[in-house]
Formats: C-alpha cells, structure tokens, sequence
C-alpha cells in the first residue's frame, strides 16, 4: 500500500507526536486503522507504535482536532442568504486583529462571571473554521466537610461559518445562548449576515427526509405514555433491527403514546482513510432541538448539516 493511504515495507521510526495522536482518536477508529495496516498488538500503546510505525505521517497530522472534546450536545444550525464576502475571509479579517487565536493555546482571555463569551480560539480545517469562544457562566455544586457549594465555572461554546450556502453552526445549549453567540459573532467580524431561517426540524414529516437522504437507522425512540404505568418510556432497538421492527414501539402507537424525541444512527466515510464511522443524533420532535452524538467527528457533524441545510430554502 503506498501513496497518501499509507505504505509498507520497511519499518518507519515513530514519532512520539504521532503515537500521541493516534492515542487520542477514538478506539472504533483506531481499530479499524490497526486492521487495515496488519497491527496485531492488543494494548493500545503497542498499537499506536506499530501504526506511527506502518502509517503515513500525512494521514496521522490530520487527525489532531478530528474529534473535538465536547462535541455531543445541542446544535443549531443557521442558513443566510449569499454574503459580500466568504465565511474564510470574514474569519481571515479577525485572525489578523487576533492572531494568537490561532495558536493550539488560543487567546486565554481573562473571563469575568456572567460576561457574554469571548472569542478564544479558532481552529481551522480545509473549507471551514471554528471558532471557540470561552464564558464563565457555568454552575456545578459540590460538597465540602458536608458543606453544599455552588461554584461558577468556564465553558467552551463553538460556533462554525461555512459557505454554499453560507451558514452558521451553534454549538450551545439554550436559545438565548445561541442568540447571544450570534450576537458576538457578527460584532466580532464586523459583519451583519441579515435575516436567518434557522433549521429546525419539528415534526416526524419533517425528520423524514433527514433519515432517507442520510440513510440513517431509526434506533430510540422515548415516549409521553396514555397506559397505565409510568408517564414516560425509552425504548431502543438492537444492532440488527429498525425501531419500526421493535414489537414495544409498534405497542405504544397503537395506544396512542405521543413521541417526544427520536434517535437515530447514521454512517459517514472519512476519505482520509476509509474509515466508515457510525454516528448519531435525537431530535425533540416538537421544537426541532437537536442533540449530536458523543464523540462526533467533524466529519460526521459536517455531513449531517449539510443535509440538514439542503432541506430549507434561502431567507426571502
């Protein structure tokens, strides 16, 4: 095997960086690396040795920022009409006023309680940017010698341009979060994107199309229930079958229990190496939220919006 997927013969020296990266993918994807490449050895540090080893070096320095920490969670995705510049040159005019937020440590800047987000890092791949933006307006509670605490604490939120169409990509929990990044964004780029048609899908006619053009399998399912028993129920179908084949949910319409959210997995090629990674997301029915699956690539992410976008028109 030779050329940009790899080659082999004789024996690379490995690269300590490489056999760190190769640690912090994930397990499935590394796994099915070990399979393409003949990698037999079991415990993972072997295993990312012998692959450092047996890979190409370009491959392996594309997978850094493959899989973004803290990827699973609520995302909204934005479609505005065309714009006077490209979403790489709205971002290339900010990291010239800022660019330290280029840097793998980002910019670091010193966040004050309840203050709207600040941009912190962007991070760049081929055809898009992220931009990570940093707020202290978390709260977790703890015990301390019995004593409740309630402690303030930073969060990251992501927010991602891309073009055809141009689009905004909200990685954030709350509307008035959204709204908010929405708000920093546009100031911060000294752009105004005019009017949005934010893409929620509300409604199982409207996630339909979804599933057909990703081809994806419907997997959970959780229910506001009309029997007896408890309010509410999840169910959720085995590796080999469709929630369509699963006797309980078939059981559950036919009492008449409404759907609440539904779950679903989808497969995505990375044409970087192959790899065929499933993934997934739940829709809340009735307002169109819509929850990515942990550990998410961006390929994986990518792909899903770019089916969600196709299926709502340009702003009028």
């Amino acid at each position: 095997m030779d050329g940009a997927h790899g080659r082999r013969g004789r024996r690379q020296p490995v690269d300590p960086r490489a056999v760190e990266i190769l640690r912090e993918i994930p397990r499935a994807h590394r796994l099915y690396l070990a399979g393409r490449f003949e990698v037999h050895a079991k415990r993972a540090d072997r295993q990312c040795a012998d692959l450092a080893a047996s890979m190409d070096p370009r491959i392996i320095t594309s997978y850094p920022n493959l899989y973004l920490d803290g990827n699973g969670g609520t995302f909204a995705w934005h479609r505005f009409g065309d714009q006077e510049h490209t979403a790489r040159e709205l971002v290339n005019r900010l990291v010239r006023r800022r660019p330290g937020a280029l840097r793998p440590a980002g910019l670091r800047p010193r966040l004050e309680v309840d203050n709207p987000p600040t941009l912190h890092k962007v991070i760049r791949y081929d055809g898009f940017d992220v931009l990570e933006y940093a707020a202290r307006d978390g709260h977790q509670t703890r015990y301390h010698d019995y004593d409740r605490e309630v402690v303030t604490v930073d969060h990251l939120y992501r927010v991602v341009l891309r073009d055809a169409p141009f689009s905004v990509e909200v990685r954030a929990g709350t509307g008035p979060k959204r709204d908010s990044l929405l708000e920093v964004l546009q100031r911060n780029l000294g752009a105004q994107f005019g009017q949005d048609v934010p893409c929620l899908l509300r409604g199982i006619p409207a996630v339909d199309p979804l599933q057909q053009a990703l081809q994806a399998r419907f997997i959970g399912v959780s229910f506001r229930t009309r029997g007896g028993g408890a309010k509410s129920m999840s169910i959720k179908a085995d590796e080999a079958n469709d929630m369509t084949q699963v006797r309980r949910y078939t059981d559950e319409l036919a009492l008449g229990s409404d759907e609440i959210t539904r779950e679903y997995e989808y497969r995505t090629v990375h044409a970087l190496d192959g790899y065929v990674e499933s993934a997934t997301f739940e829709i809340t029915l009735s307002n169109g939220s819509l929850r990515v699956g942990a550990r998410s690539s961006e390929v994986a992410i990518e792909n899903l919006r770019r089916n969600v976008i196709a299926l709502f028109p340009p702003p009028q």
